[in-house]
C-alpha cells in the first residue's frame, strides 16, 4: 500500500484508486432513469356545478361609441328659455352694465377726466341693448345663464351706489377740513357751499314769508265775504 508523508514528516497510508471501477460507477450514474415511482397527478381544476353556470361578464362599450355618444350630448342645444327667464336675465344685465357705468362716472368725477365720464354715460345708454342681446347669448351659452341667474347685480348696484355718495361726502368733508385741496376730485369750496346754502336758506324763507302772507290775504277776504253774508241776511229779514 503506497504511503504519503505529512508536512511534520508523519507517514499516512493512501488507499489505491482503480480507475476502471471509477469509469464503471460514473456510466451506471448516467444510464440509471431514476426510481420506478410515477410523480403524483397535477391537480386538477375545480369545475363549478352543473345547475350553478357562471354569470356572464357585462360588456364594455367601446371607446369610439363612448366618444360618439359623448360628443352627441355636447352637441345636442339646450332647450330655449322662457320669456320670463330671458325678461330676468336681461335685467340682471343691464343692472350689472348701469353698475359698470356709474363706476366709470365715479372714476370721471374724482379723477377730473371727461374720458371717464363720457364712457360712462356711454354705457348707461347703451346698457338695454347689451342687456337684451347678452340674454340672447345666455339661450345658447350656459356659462352665461348660470352666471346670470346667479349675479346679485341688484343689490351690488345698490351698494355701489350708497358707496359712490358716502366716497364724494367724504371728499367734500376732506376739502372743508383742508385735507385736500378745494376744487379738486370734484369737491367745492367751503366758502362757496356756505354761500349757497345761505341763499337757499334765504329764498326758502321768503317762500314760506310769501304763503304766509298770501294765506292771511285769503283768510281776510273770507272773514270779508262773511261779514257781507250775514248782513244781506238781516237786510232780508
Amino acid at each position: 500500500m503506497p504511503t504519503l508523508e505529512t508536512t511534520d514528516g508523519r507517514a499516512v497510508d493512501v488507499t489505491p484508486i482503480d480507475p476502471d471501477e471509477v469509469s464503471r460507477q460514473m456510466q451506471a450514474s448516467l444510464n440509471d432513469d431514476g426510481p420506478s415511482e410515477q410523480a403524483p397527478p397535477k391537480r386538477q381544476p375545480r369545475t363549478a356545478p352543473a345547475g350553478d353556470a357562471p354569470k356572464p361578464r357585462r360588456a364594455r362599450k367601446p371607446k369610439e361609441d363612448q366618444a360618439r355618444t359623448t360628443d352627441k350630448a355636447e352637441q345636442t342645444p339646450p332647450p330655449p328659455p322662457s320669456p320670463a327667464v330671458t325678461a330676468k336675465r336681461a335685467s340682471s344685465a343691464e343692472e350689472t352694465f348701469r353698475l359698470a357705468g356709474t363706476c366709470l362716472l365715479l372714476v370721471g368725477k374724482v379723477t377730473h377726466m371727461p374720458s371717464f365720464t363720457a364712457d360712462g354715460f356711454v354705457v348707461n345708454a347703451n346698457a338695454a341693448p347689451l342687456a337684451e342681446k347678452l340674454a340672447d347669448v345666455a339661450a345658447v351659452e350656459p356659462q352665461i345663464a348660470k352666471w346670470l341667474d346667479k349675479a346679485p347685480s341688484a343689490k351690488v348696484t345698490a351698494w355701489m351706489g350708497l358707496a359712490s355718495v358716502a366716497a364724494g361726502l367724504g371728499l367734500q368733508a376732506a376739502a372743508n377740513h383742508k385735507l385736500i385741496k378745494p376744487g379738486s376730485m370734484g369737491t367745492a369750496d367751503p366758502a362757496e357751499i356756505i354761500a349757497a346754502n345761505e341763499q337757499a336758506i334765504a329764498a326758502h324763507q321768503k317762500q314760506l314769508e310769501d304763503e304766509a302772507a298770501e294765506m292771511q290775504r285769503l283768510a281776510e277776504e273770507d272773514a270779508k265775504f262773511d261779514e257781507q253774508d250775514s248782513a244781506d241776511v238781516a237786510a232780508a229779514a
